[in-house]
Formats: C-alpha cells, sequence, structure tokens
C-alpha cells in the first residue's frame, strides 16, 4: 500500500490540507502535489502515465519553517496561475532547514483552466509538526 501524502479536509470558505512527509524536505514536494489537486482534480497526479511538459526554478527564503512553507507554496501559485500549469512533481535541489531556504525545480502540465482559483496561501490554522518518524503540515489556502 502506498503511503498517504496529504489529505484535504472540508473547510467554511477555504481549503484546509494536511501535508505528510518522512522529512520536511519530502513534506514540502508533496505540498505541491496537494495544490495542484486542489488547483485542478481532475488530472491523474500520481499517475506516471501523465505526460510532464514544463520545468520551472523556484528560489524562496523566508525566516522561518512556516514562513518558507507559505512563501514557496504561494510562489507554485503564481507560477501556476501565470503559466497556466498544473506542478505534478516537486524536486527540491537546496533545502535548509536551518538557513530557511530552498531552491526547486517543479514539473508541470498545461491546462485550459482551473476548477478553483487560490487567492493566497494563508497562515490560518498553520501547524508544522513532527508526529513520531513523519512530518505533519495544516495549511489554509484561500479560494
Amino acid at each position: 500500500m502506498e503511503e498517504k501524502k496529504y489529505t484535504i479536509l472540508e473547510h467554511t470558505a477555504d481549503i484546509k490540507v494536511v501535508v505528510y512527509g518522512k522529512s520536511l524536505r519530502e513534506l514540502f514536494e508533496n505540498s505541491v502535489l496537494a495544490l495542484a489537486e486542489v488547483l485542478s482534480p481532475e488530472i491523474p497526479f500520481l499517475s506516471k502515465v501523465c505526460p510532464i511538459y514544463s520545468k520551472r526554478g523556484i528560489k524562496v527564503s523566508s525566516y522561518d519553517i512556516q514562513t518558507l512553507l507559505v512563501d514557496f507554496l504561494s510562489e507554485v501559485n503564481f507560477l501556476s496561475e501565470k503559466n497556466k500549469e498544473v506542478y505534478l512533481k516537486c524536486r527540491l535541489l537546496d533545502f535548509s532547514e536551518e538557513n530557511k531556504n530552498l531552491v526547486s525545480l517543479v514539473f508541470g502540465k498545461k491546462v485550459k483552466s482551473f476548477k478553483l482559483q487560490v487567492k493566497g496561501v494563508t497562515f490560518y490554522g498553520l501547524n508544522i509538526e513532527k508526529e513520531d518518524e513523519f512530518y505533519k503540515a495544516t495549511v489554509t489556502f484561500d479560494i
């Protein structure tokens, strides 16, 4: 059985997701998949048959790990909207928990439209914690 990467939860006016990872690096990579499903859930995200057509670079620095996650997802969301793409894979090339910065490549697919428009990634209810051997983050998207 494949391990869970994220869960999308019901929320009043926004969309809340819980993202999982064996490391903070994996948690950040899986958060891109969660955003992709929110934007366009009809794409076969975890399918290896879904062709990837674009590659975009992202560089982000922040003052703490929570802000780094929000800033990173905000940049991914901005690139999605700007390029009309949904990013189905993320590779962190450089990730420093100590320095709170990252360099990443995201790989995507063009879409004609998005199912939902994410106006922003919020700090509302934001939480990153380690439970046993897994990291878990709760993130809310303003739609």
